[in-house]
């Protein structure tokens, strides 16, 4: 109930009155109730297909289209101390779930693409790669310190032989590379590169497929092992680097030898106890006497150090993690005879005692930048690199098919509308390109639409056509279907009727009147047969005359939404295609109402409510408000009742309508109005109320 507890400007000893006089009234009185009351062909798919290619999401080229998937690797450049050539970097994987399920289990498929023309490809080695991990070395030919570099990375071809060229990531300037991955049945170390320095003899029991810094490590002890060949480096060089990573277990020793080179004694990377147990990285050469180059950051057990040692023909250089370069200056290194090992010296004196990984020996010295980067790189690859979403190539549209009229098709009528089915086995949105004519070879009649339907207009009759649909997505990857054929006849159907008139809404059990014409090209009789959209057909009714208006009725049972249509057909039984549809709802569902004036248990004065009472009260002419909708056909009328005296019939809102009759003396009357929608839905709302003057 609207709040009417305000306070108006009307006397107090009037108010008073006035209740006093009403009071009375009722009490002599009587007391009242008012009750409240469509026909296809399939064609061979394989039949001319054309296509442009497989694509990238971004609409670039696909760069192997037997490889069904792919990732961007990005490398963030402020990792990056300055732009290298043909830079090996670590793409590290952990249990890729991507790579689980599509790629090949040994990884051969996996494949490494320039991002910067989508076609040069990387050589790459795989050091290790089980049910998703991955540990693997790409040749990135230009790795850039200004901006990010991008690469693909391909798989998902389970026939193809292995991508890899491990040999062309090493490039000439790298002698031997140890990965350490090696397994115990071998009992020796390998070389990566095409030199094949595989390690010629085992000193002790190494042991193999240790947890290491990249995949797996080999762990020294106890005078332990691995005698690599004399060519490793040139004797007398003039430049070199030397690197591994190392992770001590214990300092048992003073001295630990990590790396021997040039008969021994002569090129040794290694850490040294320079003073009480403090241990420092050590690159010693000989060249008449002994020069040695400390590092200054304190070793540990447990930790995995990048030890690098120099030489550039001036100065031996020692790095630690990639930095804390320390130099002095050396300008010749002294050569005798007496091997090349990993994990301790010729004698088998101060040997490692931890694991070693990524044994390098490369013929040139490597710069700062290149050390600081492999460090970076191998220290941390996931802030190194990122790798982005499984990505598939785009495929071009599904080929055209199912071509109304099908191909081949005789005496099809001249005011036919081709149709054909199209779809993208990738879901994007596909437009097409219409050919038609008369040659075996027809002319684009349109182009770039959405709808897989074409009115051609009336085409000749007796004439053979020819037609084809290109389907096109949006990365600009097309089909090209296969040139369909059809003939038109001598005599042709009616043209599609047109659906004259039909109502929008109508009730259940209610006739329903429609209407509809058609023109026959040669003038015949027309019958016409509807399709009520309920399950029912109307059969064929007629003759009519060809351009004779017909009208026909039909009554539905039930609810529902409704398409309707009709066809027609000429005195030699060839038939037109269904008229566009109609679309008709049948609904029971009445408006709403709602008497808003006068409310129950206000006391009014004309339109003003002056206070709540305990009952309806109107004091002079009011006018009575009603509030309607409809949400389905619409409101049709409001019909206002006095005691079921109809007073006024109002079409449009607002719905109002003034009740001024003139009573003498205090009456009750009961007010009904009744709404009704479009189609004759209906239901009504009453108030009992009394009435003076």
């Amino acid at each position: 109930m609207k709040n009417i507890n305000k306070k108006y400007n009307i006397p107090n000893t009037l108010r008073k009155t006035v209740v006093f006089f009403i009071i009375l009234l009722f009490v002599i009185s009587s007391a009242m109730t008012i009750e409240n009351v469509n026909s296809t062909t399939d064609v061979d798919e394989n039949e001319l297909e054309v296509r442009s290619g497989f694509y990238g999401l971004d609409g670039g080229t696909w760069w192997n289209s037997s490889f069904d998937y792919r990732k961007l690797i990005t490398i963030n450049h402020s990792q990056v101390d300055a732009t290298l050539t043909n830079f090996p970097v670590l793409v590290y994987r952990n249990a890729d779930g991507d790579l689980s399920s599509h790629a090949q289990a040994d990884g051969d498929d996996i494949a490494f693409v320039l991002y910067s023309d989508n076609s040069t490809k990387l050589n790459h080695e795989i050091e290790n790669y089980s049910n998703g991990t991955l540990w693997t070395w790409v040749n990135v030919t230009s790795l850039s310190s200004s901006i990010d570099t991008k690469i693909w990375m391909y798989y998902g071809n389970a026939t193809c032989s292995s991508q890899e060229n491990a040999e062309g990531t090493w490039n000439s300037d790298y002698n031997a590379v140890y990965h350490m991955n090696d397994i115990a049945s071998n009992d020796k170390i390998e070389d990566s590169t095409n030199n094949s320095y595989d390690s010629i003899e085992t000193k002790g029991t190494p042991d193999y497929e240790q947890t290491g810094k990249v995949s797996t490590a080999v762990y020294y002890s106890n005078k332990e092992s691995h005698e690599i060949p004399d060519a490793v480096l040139a004797e007398n060089p003039t430049e070199f680097t030397v690197s591994c990573w190392i992770n001590f277990q214990s300092f048992e020793k003073n001295k630990q030898t990590l790396i021997a080179l040039l008969e021994n004694t002569y090129v040794k990377l290694l850490t040294e106890d320079i003073e009480e147990d403090i241990y420092k990285a050590v690159l010693h050469v000989k060249n008449g006497g002994d020069e040695k180059a400390f590092g200054t950051i304190t070793l540990n057990t447990d930790t995995w150090y990048y030890l690098v040692g120099t030489y550039d023909g001036e100065e031996i250089t020692i790095y630690t993690n990639g930095s804390d370069a320390q130099s002095i200056t050396c300008t010749s290194i002294k050569h005798e005879g007496k091997g090349n090992f990993v994990g301790a010296k010729y004698d088998e004196k101060d040997n490692a005692y931890g694991d070693i990984d990524e044994v390098r020996i490369s013929r040139i010295e490597r710069g700062a930048d290149w050390i600081f980067t492999c460090f970076v790189n191998q220290n941390d690859p996931s802030s190194f690199l990122t790798v982005g979403n499984e990505e598939e190539p785009n495929k071009p549209p599904h080929i055209p098919s199912n071509p109304y009229p099908a191909h081949g098709s005789t005496s099809v009528n001249t005011n036919v509308d081709l149709s054909w089915t199209g779809s993208d086995p990738d879901g994007d949105p596909v437009t097409y390109d219409v050919y038609l004519g008369t040659s075996s070879t027809p002319s684009k009649v349109a182009s770039n639409q959405t709808a897989t339907s074409y009115d051609p207009g009336i085409l000749d009759l007796e004439k053979t056509y020819y037609w084809k649909i290109i389907a096109w997505d949006n990365h600009s990857a097309f089909t090209e279907g296969p040139v369909w054929w059809f003939s038109t006849g001598t005599n042709q159907p009616p043209f599609k009727p047109i659906i004259l008139s039909a109502p929008t809404f109508g009730r259940p059990e209610v006739q329903l009147d429609f209407s509809t014409v058609a023109m026959d090209p040669e003038g015949d009789q027309i019958y016409y047969m509807w399709d009520w959209g309920d399950g029912e057909l109307s059969g064929w009714l007629g003759p009519f005359v060809s351009g004779q208006t017909t009208e026909t009725h039909h009554t539905w049972d039930d609810s529902g939404e409704f398409e309707i249509k009709v066809k027609a057909k000429d005195s030699n039984d060839a038939e037109s295609y269904w008229s566009e549809p109609a679309q008709l709802i049948i609904e029971n569902i009445p408006p709403d109402v709602e008497i808003t004036q006068p409310l129950p248990n206000v006391l009014y004065f004309g339109n003003r409510p002056l206070l709540p009472f305990f009952a309806t009260l109107i004091i002079a002419p009011i006018d009575i408000i009603v509030n309607a909708s409809d949400g389905l056909s619409g409101m049709g009328r409001i019909e206002f009742y006095i005691k079921d005296s109809l007073k006024k019939t109002d079409t449009s809102a607002p719905y109002v309508w003034l009740w001024k009759d003139i009573t003498f003396g205090l009456k009750a009357y009961d007010i009904k109005v009744i709404a009704y929608d479009n189609v004759g839905n209906h239901v009504n709302d009453t108030i009992l109320v009394w009435k003076i003057f």
